[in-house]
């Protein structure tokens, strides 16, 4: 179901070169695919994206945020950190404390 509705999304915005989207927001896009079905998804919104801004909310750290031109990490309600993926590995924030938690799994 996850993967249809992100399908219906990109097939309203990308029907046709006049299409007026330029926003897309997707919330926890990949939450339940397995990781290959992740990589094929994102390398798919990159080759789609165009000129369109999408925004993702995500607590899963990896091919998403690698690939994000920006990244704004929050804690609770507020933002905590704003970046690009290198950039916050290297200020070793909060960020980077649940990066380096999440990529221990697969070390």
């Amino acid at each position: 179901m996850q993967r249809l509705a992100v399908a219906r999304t990109l097939m309203r915005s990308i029907v046709s070169e006049e299409s007026l989207i330029g926003l897309l927001l997707f919330d926890e896009p990949s939450a339940s695919l397995d990781p290959t079905a992740e990589h094929e998804l994102f390398a798919r919104l990159r080759e789609l994206r165009g000129g369109r801004t999408m925004l993702f909310s995500s607590h899963r750290f990896g091919n998403l945020t690698k690939h994000a031109d920006m990244i704004l990490f929050m804690n609770g309600s507020s933002i905590a950190e704003t970046g690009t993926h290198d950039q916050l590995l290297q200020r070793d924030g909060e960020y980077a404390k649940v990066w380096k938690l999440q990529a221990q799994a697969f070390l």
